[in-house]
């Protein structure tokens, strides 16, 4: 299949961004749920947490029997 040619299916999601699009709603650009900097700062925390989880495991002592 050439990269360029659409799929003949679409899932839900890509049917309701296509009605909007058609309908003109906000501008034609594809309306999102969270800002750019709210996605920014999630993946901040989320890769804290994952410093400091890697930080305690190597850290903690392994007790051997």
């Amino acid at each position: 299949m050439s990269e360029n040619k659409e799929r003949e299916t679409k899932n839900f999601i890509e049917e309701i961004i296509d009605a909007d699009i058609a309908e003109g709603k906000h501008q034609g650009r594809v309306h999102t749920r969270f800002l750019l900097s709210q996605m920014v700062i999630c993946i901040l925390v989320m890769l804290k947490q994952s410093v400091l989880i890697l930080n305690w495991l190597k850290n903690m002592e392994v007790k051997q029997i």
